[in-house]
């Protein structure tokens, strides 16, 4: 895989502290020497010439490391001194180095190094580029390519085995005029991804010409040598163990979750202790788990020379090839598709002209066309706060003349598909239309979904994301599948009570699942209604076919009673359902839609009595603008991405959210601490033991994680049963700790 990351300035020591020349005395742990790649390196002279201190640390400034002449003149402005490009080999690879015989090593170790150096190409050619001010527009030119250092590291901070290549790019890059300056990294972390697939590609595909080794994929994609069993994988993946291990103890889960318990748990590495002896410690701890010096011999051999041409003759594919070309794709996400597909690899140069040949000829039959809908693909990137950036490139968008018919076939679908009431459905295929506002459409699916578990049915809902989600939760009082690019968990079945399946941002569904799924329903009993998205986006002719139906005002929701639309603050408050209270976090849940707007007030006010001021949060930008609209002005209305930004202005501001803890996602990293309300529909005709459930699942799902310091990863989690005594919190400090053991 391949990951990268940010040096700052007079941060790279770590990468010479490693090998021999980087230490007065070089006992311990010594790493192999590094060693310069990259077009420009070559072009500065560089090549076979030792990575030391002195020429990287010039480098890394700007400088022309053998003639001492100022490459960029405004590089003294640059904080960010190069980027680490970490590309390592699957754990089964770093078992053979560990543990096989000298002759295979030193196999392994090449295979390893040539895709790195042929990976790092790609990036070179596709990503290496550096951003001109003219006219006051930024223009992203090409690049003659980069410079780099890299660094073979064999172990993990455990340590356990782990071959890995730290290249650290240097922010310099040369335009084709011959202008020196620092590097747009955009495009580095756009290709990252494809780069990555890449390099496992060529490492397959490498080994097998030198090795007798076979390979098996994983249930998650990525592939290791046939010969290695999980159980041995998981007895050398100590660090992996105690990132699982803290997440358990922590509550929380996903990719970022585990991010944030890596850096705050990470060691330091252990340079005390020579290579040899870990070998030794290594040996000892495979024999324990069945793995004998005889077995990793015989999990491979040299062949007797890089052989010419594949081994199994034409390329092997996996059996479950990646169909990339079902839905609008770039040239990137192809290259990258077809890299995972090769079962024994294939080297980088070989993939990506293989991708062009194909791309031309599908292109000249006439089967891909230029996606009419969007000519460009402009990529972006997420910051960790959740807010999204233009990558300032651009990639032409390729489509299937079936996938056209497709999207024609559903958005004929959709457009001739009834609206549906708030009495029994019949089954059958039902869309709601855009018309009236985000709000509108919400509350009027929320009738539906009351009406159908009245009649006693199961209803499934999906949405594409959290915050979708959580705002379809707040109007329903239904638990949201969110894994809706998975059809799995919202197919229906033939059943005798008729499942009402509620599909949400349908014009965003990767199309053939979405085909498939209203094709399933006309072969069995179950409703399904179409519902479409508040956050915009998706396929225009799905858009268009949703923009009809009921011309309901936007303020539907804001209403309480049958009186006329009035002022928000205006409205009484209505009767108080259920409100629990946990410390500074509560839930308050109302019987139905139309009392929202009402508890939105009620809890606005209580919390700018508490707090001085209060913010109300909501999932997206469009949301919040319409509800805004709707308000008199005392009511101010944030999207969950700008909540860093509003929080700033007003730090002791109390929150009223609208939704469940998934609204607010990512933003709450920025402040130390906040005291807010969910405000929600409670799950219809339920017992007040439900409710209390559903109240711990608006704080639980996605917990939410407040800063408390550089990188510790603590923070303000809700989960389980909600028990006043088992939340506490320390002001001062920021400290939440979770509410309830779950």
């Amino acid at each position: 895989m391949l990951s990268l990351a940010k040096v700052g300035r007079g941060r790279w020591e770590y990468y010479l502290a490693t090998v021999a020349g980087g230490r007065e005395e070089p006992r311990g742990l010594i790493e192999p020497d590094g060693a310069w790649l990259g077009a420009s390196a070559a072009a500065l002279g560089l090549d076979g010439r030792p990575v030391d201190a002195t020429r990287l640390g010039a480098l890394l400034d700007g400088v022309d490391p053998s003639t001492g002449e100022r490459l960029d003149p405004a590089h003294h402005r640059v904080r960010v001194a190069g980027y680490d490009c970490t590309f390592a080999a699957p754990k089964s690879v770093s078992l053979l180095h560990a543990l096989g015989a000298p002759d295979v090593v030193a196999e392994v170790r090449a295979a390893h190094e040539a895709s790195v150096s042929a990976a790092l190409g790609y990036l070179e050619h596709e990503a290496a580029r550096v951003r001109h001010r003219t006219g006051g527009a930024d223009r992203v030119v090409p690049t003659t390519g980069v410079a780099a250092a890299s660094f073979v590291h064999r172990t993990s901070r455990a340590p356990d085995p782990h071959l890995h290549s730290h290249v650290l790019v240097a922010n310099l890059g040369c335009d084709l005029s011959g202008r020196w300056s620092a590097l747009d990294a955009r495009p580095l972390f756009v290709h990252a991804g494809t780069a990555g697939a890449l390099y496992r590609a060529q490492l397959r595909d490498e080994l097998v010409r030198r090795l007798d080794v076979s390979w098996r994929w994983r249930e998650d994609g990525f592939a290791e040598l046939a010969g290695v069993r999980p159980e041995v994988l998981r007895a050398f993946s100590r660090r992996h163990e105690a990132i699982v291990e803290g997440l358990a103890s922590s509550g929380r889960s996903g990719a970022r979750a585990a991010r944030i318990v890596a850096a705050s748990s990470r060691p330091e590495k252990d340079l005390s202790t020579p290579y040899e002896t870990l070998v030794d410690a290594w040996r000892e701890r495979a024999h324990a788990a069945g793995v004998s010096a005889g077995r990793v011999a015989a999990m491979a051999a040299r062949r007797g020379g890089v052989q010419v041409g594949s081994p199994s003759g034409s390329p092997l594919r996996r059996a479950d090839p990646l169909d990339v070309t079902s839905r609008p794709f770039t040239r990137r996400d192809l290259v990258r598709a077809r890299s995972q597909e090769l079962h024994d690899g294939g080297r980088v140069a070989d993939v990506v002209a293989a991708v062009d040949a194909e791309i031309a000829a599908r292109l000249a039959a006439g089967e891909l066309v230029a996606d009419p809908q969007r000519s460009l693909s402009r990529a972006t990137l997420q910051r960790r706060s959740g807010a999204r950036i233009p990558s300032g490139i651009g990639d032409e968008v390729l489509v299937t003349r079936d996938y056209l018919e497709l999207e024609d076939t559903l958005s004929r679908a959709v457009a001739a598909a009834p609206e549906p009431g708030t009495g029994r459905l019949d089954p059958g295929l039902y869309a709601l239309g855009s018309k009236g506002g985000s709000f509108s459409v919400a509350t009027r699916l929320s009738e539906v979904v009351a009406q159908a578990v009245g009649d006693g049915r199961r209803v499934v809902l999906s949405a594409l994301g959290p915050r979708r989600g959580a705002l379809l939760e707040a109007f329903t009082g239904i638990e949201v599948v969110t894994e809706a690019r998975s059809t799995s968990r919202v197919a229906p079945h033939s059943t005798r009570d008729g499942p009402l399946l509620v599909v949400g941002d349908a014009e965003q569904w990767d199309l053939p699942r979405l085909a498939a799924l209203v094709g399933s329903v006309e072969a069995t009993s179950a409703t399904l209604v179409l519902a479409p998205s508040c956050l915009g986006g998706g396929r225009r002719s799905l858009v268009a076919a949703f923009g009809r139906g009921t011309d309901a005002p936007g303020d539907r929701l804001l209403l309480v009673g049958d009186g006329p639309a009035a002022p928000l603050v205006a409205q009484r408050a209505p009767s108080e359902d259920l409100r629990i209270e946990a410390g500074p976090v509560a839930v308050r849940l109302v019987a139905d839609a139309s009392e929202l707007g009402g508890a939105i007030v009620g809890e606005s006010e209580r919390q700018r009595q508490l707090s001085g001021a209060c913010l109300v949060v909501v999932g997206d930008r469009s949301l919040a603008s319409s509800l805004e609209q709707l308000g008199s002005g005392d009511l101010r209305v944030v999207a969950a991405a700008d909540l860093g930004r509003a929080l700033a202005d007003e730090p002791g501001a109390g929150l009223v959210v609208l939704g469940g803890a998934r609204v607010l996602g990512r933003s709450l990293s920025r402040v130390p601490y906040v005291a807010r309300t969910h405000v929600a529909v409670a799950p219809p005709g339920s017992a007040r033991e439900d409710r209390e459930r559903w109240c711990a699942r608006l704080l639980s799902h996605h917990p939410v994680r407040t800063r408390l310091g550089p990188a510790t990863g603590r923070g303000l989690a809700g989960r389980g049963d909600l028990q006043a005594a088992d939340f506490a919190h320390d002001r001062d400090r920021g400290l939440g700790r979770a509410l309830g053991r779950g």
